[in-house]
């Protein structure tokens, strides 16, 4: 996914959020809203502030993590880093994320975490390759495809580096 769209999946979401958020509830009557509408406590009027800057701070997170990691697969597409270099550069920006790893194995069921990573590298790759000539885009692939076969053949696992074996 390119950073533009990243960017206008993020305002999409802040913007749904934030009517979810800012939108009396249907439970309370129109005399109760009213009343709350009008005189708001300091700690309500300070939640969805506070919370809308937290998600804010988490979509600008996220994106600096797409950046990171479209910056690390154009590196591999162009020949300074390998694959596996690559894995594991996605493996340390998606530590600042929680949630990461599951995510990962969930879209990759059934693999460990590190080749799993492996495979989520050729899907950046593909992606980014899909405006370029075909035979760039087949050859690169091809490229990613045999350097992690060849890895499996050797280690029977993937092994990253930095992983303690």
């Amino acid at each position: 996914m390119k950073f533009a769209s990243s960017l206008v999946v993020a305002v999409g979401i802040v913007g749904t959020v934030a009517s979810c958020r800012f939108s009396p509830s249907s439970d309370e009557g129109p005399t109760e809203r009213l009343d709350q509408d009008a005189q708001p406590s300091t700690a309500q009027a300070h939640t969805p502030i506070e919370q809308s800057r937290e998600l804010d701070t988490q979509i600008e997170e996220s994106l600096q993590r797409c950046k990171a990691k479209e910056d690390l697969v154009r590196a591999m597409i162009a020949g300074e880093l390998t694959l596996l270099q690559a894995a594991a550069r996605f493996r340390d920006v998606n530590a600042s994320w929680p949630k990461a790893r599951a995510v990962v194995q969930q879209a990759y069921t059934g693999l460990p975490y590190e080749h799993a990573l492996c495979r989520q590298v050729i899907a950046y790759a593909e992606v980014e390759l899909r405006g370029q000539g075909s035979d760039q885009k087949d050859r690169v692939l091809h490229r990613l495809e045999a350097e992690l076969a060849e890895h499996l053949r050797q280690h029977g696992k993937v092994c990253l580096p930095g992983d303690d074996l």
